[in-house]
């Protein structure tokens, strides 16, 4: 599900194959009866909904008692990430004024307020993410998907990337969060 019908057209045909249904709706009121599934999986769009606390109850809503929500958030817990982030959002037209990401804790904080338990939570994305995962916003890095080495060169990135993931200190300086919460 997403509000924009261009993204649900965007969607790629190989996973329209494996989808049962694309649906067009908002956040806070999907179109899905109560307790209808077993997993929501939300992959960077919760930044896009605010306020944040009517969606996750929507998502409480349509998961079976015990069912998980999955979410992976851009994280602004290191401060020089969330300059970054700040210029980019400000420079750039792809971005609404009122989006914000989240500190971790206050993502923790919003799911267990809404009736989740939180039952893991880590932080990824450094190198890879930031050279390989923005080429939608930063057209530049197209470039890195055509090297003839990009194969290579992505699972090198992303080694490094767990690498730096169980490095104390540097793991906090991730541009992602990622948690797993079951409807309490």
């Amino acid at each position: 599900a997403d509000i924009s019908i261009d993204m649900v057209r965007r969607t790629r045909e190989d996973a329209r194959r494996n989808l049962k249904g694309l649906v067009c709706a908002d956040a806070d009121r999907l179109p899905f009866a109560d307790a209808f599934f077993d997993v929501v999986n939300v992959r960077g769009a919760l930044h896009h909904v605010s306020p944040v606390d009517p969606a996750l109850k929507e998502m409480r809503r349509v998961l079976r008692p015990g069912g998980l929500v999955i979410i992976s958030e851009p994280c602004d817990d290191f401060i020089l990430v969330r300059k970054m982030r700040e210029l980019m959002y400000n420079r750039m037209d792809y971005f609404d004024e009122d989006e914000k990401t989240f500190l971790s804790a206050d993502l923790i904080s919003a799911l267990q307020r809404t009736g989740f338990r939180v039952r893991s939570h880590k932080r990824f994305g450094f190198l890879a993410y930031a050279l390989l995962g923005y080429p939608d916003i930063i057209p530049q890095l197209e470039f890195m998907s055509r090297l003839p080495f990009s194969g290579v060169l992505s699972r090198a990135l992303i080694a490094i990337d767990k690498l730096l993931a169980r490095t104390p200190i540097v793991k906090n300086w991730s541009l992602v969060f990622f948690v797993a919460a079951e409807r309490a």
